[in-house]
């Protein structure tokens, strides 16, 4: 036979899957992201190779492979034990994550699918009560001697960092990052957050300076860059503040330095309602209620209702024995108080334009009355709800002109509804738009005992009038009918 000079085909060669430990740490090289995100991320292809007996490959991440290790979590735990049902929520959503991202750059062919949800029953938030806060505080007042080598005294450093914590409302780590010139003769300034990034305002009690003012050598110059990071780590702040919650007697299951953030959170929210969000510096309202607010703390001063047994009320005006505490309503009215009397001192603006008032004019709609509306009513608005109320108000009180006179009437805002519709391309349903901000407003201000809720109450009977006089579809305004 002839020799042939036809190349030798290769071997292929057989490709092993890729492991999903190098794609988790390409993915956290190329994001920003904390570090304990990162240890969690590690921390979910821990348990999924306990599981496996092996290393997890992108060959596993299929939906009964993942439900069955989820079902071993749940049931067995992993080498460390039993896991926490929020533990399995957690790692679950670590592997999700790992597994979209896989998705995102095509080296899978399919998304998670039908993947076994893990319910969560999250118990309500618990905050200490002042009482508790001052038994913090008495042990912290007990430590002796002081830091190496910082040369802090333990009680001052405690007690200032307890009285700060409780104060500012900051986290553990934007706490420890608090730099000296922020604090140095001033009890306000602002913070940037490490995990949002967003800055906010912290507030601190002349008390609270004078303690932070105690750590500080008895020249009065701290070399510290830091005020509490350059005295102690964060390990042993750590256990430092544990070792108080134990010898005060409060459960070391909530003993953590978030209880600082959640009992300042509490206080603030049972004075003035709605403002714990601010505090904290969230920038959705509800996460405060879902995580940081004690309920019991918050409606302690709740009164009850008036008894229906015979023989326990002397005649239906008398009061409830279990009303709020005297203090707490001495509080709420001097507030009260105080909030008419800036009100009351706030020139009257227009909201728009200058508008030259005439004398025998009023000018009941101002700026500093949205403002005011805007930040009473912002509990109750979603954050977009709120920038669109706005707008429309304004909008509105440019068009209409009714702070300058008080002749508004129901049929000038139809004209002005037909004015948006021909003019600005707008559609009967969304300029319809207008009329629930400025109807929720107007009654709003006719609330007040003054002749700025007079003219709000007639000018809201007279938008009521117009739109029950306003032509209604016969059938019922349900969509889809001829």
């Amino acid at each position: 036979m002839k020799p042939t000079n036809k190349p030798k085909k290769a071997k292929s060669q057989p490709t092993t899957p890729l492991k999903l430990r190098d794609h988790v740490k390409a993915y956290v090289h190329a994001r920003d992201i904390s570090k304990g995100h990162a240890g969690n991320l590690g921390f979910a292809l821990d348990h999924f190779a306990f599981f496996l007996k092996r290393e997890p490959t992108i060959d596993d991440l299929q939906s009964d492979t993942v439900n069955s290790w989820l079902i071993f979590m749940l049931e067995n735990g992993s080498k460390n034990g039993k896991l926490a049902r929020e533990s399995v929520a957690n790692y679950r959503r670590c592997l999700l994550t790992i597994w979209r991202d896989l998705y995102d750059l095509e080296l899978m062919e399919v998304a998670p699918r039908r993947i076994r949800p893990v319910k969560v029953v999250s118990e309500s938030p618990k905050a200490w009560s002042n009482a508790e806060l001052r038994r913090v505080l008495a042990e912290a007042d007990k430590f002796h001697g002081c830091y190496h080598p910082s040369r802090v005294s333990k009680s001052h450093f405690w007690r200032a960092f307890v009285l700060t914590g409780y104060d500012s409302g900051l986290r553990l780590g934007d706490l420890l990052a608090l730099e000296t010139e922020h604090v140095k003769g001033k009890n306000r300034f602002e913070v940037r957050q490490h995990k949002t990034g967003q800055t906010i305002l912290v507030k601190l009690r002349p008390e609270t300076v004078e303690a932070i003012k105690e750590t500080y050598p008895k020249n009065g110059i701290c070399d510290r860059r830091r005020v509490f990071r350059d005295a102690l780590s964060r390990r042993w702040v750590l256990v430092g503040f544990r070792q108080i919650i134990e010898r005060a007697g409060l459960s070391t299951k909530h003993g953590t330095t978030k209880m600082l953030r959640r009992s300042g959170a509490t206080a603030v929210e049972a004075i003035n309602p709605g403002a714990s969000s601010r505090h904290l510096g969230h920038l959705s309202v509800g996460v405060a209620a879902k995580h940081y607010l004690d309920k019991g703390l918050v409606d302690k001063a709740k009164p009850l209702v008036p008894s229906l047994i015979d023989g326990t009320c002397d005649s239906e005006d008398d009061d409830v024995q279990d009303a709020a505490p005297v203090a707490t309503t001495a509080q709420m009215q001097d507030m009260l108080t105080k909030m008419l009397e800036r009100v009351a001192a706030v020139p009257s603006q227009p909201v728009v334009a200058e508008v030259t008032t005439p004398a025998n004019e009023l000018a009941p709609f101002t700026l500093p009355l949205l403002e005011e509306f805007l930040a009473t009513e912002v509990a109750k608005m979603s954050r977009s709800y709120m920038k669109a109320t706005k707008s429309y108000l304004r909008q509105t009180f440019e068009a209409l002109e009714m702070w300058r006179t008080s002749d508004f009437s129901g049929q000038r805002f139809k004209a002005y509804l037909a004015e948006l519709v021909s003019k600005e391309g707008r559609t009967e349903r969304t300029a319809k738009w207008f009329r629930y901000p400025l109807l929720r407003f107007l009654k709003w201000l006719a609330k007040r005992d003054d002749d700025t809720g007079r003219i709000a109450a007639e000018c809201a009977g007279r938008l009521a009038i117009a739109r029950a006089s306003s032509p209604r579809p016969r059938n019922g305004g349900k969509r889809g009918a001829a």
